[in-house]
Formats: C-alpha cells, structure tokens, sequence
C-alpha cells in the first residue's frame, strides 16, 4: 500500500508505470484510501486503479472510495496531458491528467 503512494509521489513515469501491477496485490482499502488522503493523491490513486483495471485482472474498488465530489484538476506527472481517447473517460471522471499511451502499458504488462 505504501509502495504505491510513494510510487505516485516519485512524479516519475517508468515507476508509476511499473506501479499499476500492486493493484493486483491490495486488499486493505482504507488503508490505502487513509494515507492517500494523508498524502493529497486520492484522486491519482483512483484514476491510476481505473487505468490499471482497463489492463490487469484487479480485485473491485468499495464504492464507498470512489471519486470525490469537489475536486480540482491535476496531473499525474506534471505538464503531461491526456492524449489517449480511451483515457479521458477516467481523466473527467478523477480530474486527472493521465500520460500514458496504450502501448507503454501494454509493454509493461506483458513484461
């Protein structure tokens, strides 16, 4: 749970890639749902689970932690948009900007 938070932290984008396989490995959800509100980046963790499970067979979300109402806009990595169509459902949806082609994440998932 801590690895993926510190992963988001690092603002880097081979190790946020590398990250969406712990989502496969997460069990407490209000473990990680606590220190991601601690740490400011519910939002990124949401986007990047919605992302993860688009690819990765991943154990469902509680409906309880799903996205915040008030929100502001923000990006996983900073001045790094949105370029992928398939994305921008979860990108309105967690007000998140995410940077990751299709192919980045299917190379990291077949390796």
């Amino acid at each position: 749970v801590e690895a993926l938070i510190d992963a988001i932290q690092t603002e880097s984008f081979r190790v946020i890639l590398a990250s969406l396989h712990l989502f496969s490995h997460i069990r407490n959800w209000p473990k990680l749902y606590h220190l991601a509100k601690e740490k400011d980046c519910w939002q990124k963790v949401g986007a990047l689970y919605e992302v993860a499970k688009l690819f990765l067979k991943i154990r469902a979300m509680p409906k309880k932690y799903h996205p915040p109402k008030k929100k502001k806009k923000k990006f996983l990595i900073k001045d790094y948009k949105t370029t992928e169509l398939s994305f921008q459902p979860i990108e309105k949806k967690w007000q998140i900007k995410i940077p990751f082609k299709i192919g980045d994440i299917q190379k990291s998932v077949e390796a």
